[in-house]
């Protein structure tokens, strides 16, 4: 499920990413382009709310023993060596997915190129966000696969700031996003035994 919910959102990105400027040029300005996006997560979020009161309506779930008290998580050194994973990739993506069109705009490309740029990016990060939680949860070691992250995403941001073979760069940026989002994913259930365990684990990211 976790690999589903990636490959979803992240082709769903991907699709967005492509087809914003075309919308935003030929039919509709940017606040409309905006506006037909905003309308898919009003959508998505109504059916999820849905989903929600039905399950609560339908079942009571029961709490199971976690090893982590409220105090602790935060206490835990595997809490911000998590956190810090999931920022510093999250970090990544978002200020490349924001800045790489401007950045392509100011170095002579077209918007048209840039959004290209963009949706590549996005296009490649989908089968790394199905592949990576596979292949760590049979790995008993996931530290090789974080090195594997940050050594790609280091040839990216070199090959963007020389200016050099921008597909490959922008094809390595999304392998390294997806690749770090998926394993972001599943460290939560990988370092926890429980799945009250892995909720805290999750939440404390967010607080």
């Amino acid at each position: 499920m976790t690999g589903i919910y990636a490959i979803t959102m992240n082709l769903a990105a991907a699709v967005a990413s492509g087809i914003a400027e075309p919308l935003a040029s030929r039919s509709l300005d940017w606040n409309g382009a905006l506006g037909v996006f905003g309308l898919l997560a009003v959508l998505a979020a109504a059916m999820w709310g849905l989903y929600m009161w039905q399950k609560k309506s339908n079942q009571s779930v029961a709490r199971q023993p976690s090893s982590f008290k409220n105090n602790e998580m935060f206490r835990s050194p595997l809490t911000w060596c998590v956190t810090m994973f999931m920022g510093i990739q999250s970090l990544q993506y978002y200020t490349t997915m924001t800045w790489l069109p401007q950045m392509l705009q100011e170095s002579g490309y077209s918007p048209a190129t840039a959004g290209v740029m963009l949706a590549l990016m996005q296009t490649a990060i989908v089968p790394m966000t199905f592949i990576i939680p596979v292949l760590a949860g049979r790995l008993k070691d996931q530290r090789w696969l974080g090195a594997f992250i940050g050594v790609t995403f280091l040839l990216a941001i070199t090959l963007f700031y020389l200016e050099l073979w921008l597909p490959l760069a922008a094809i390595l940026m999304g392998i390294a996003s997806g690749s770090g989002f998926g394993l972001a994913m599943m460290l939560f259930a990988l370092r926890t035994h429980t799945g009250n365990e892995a909720s805290k684990l999750s939440g404390s990211l967010s607080l």
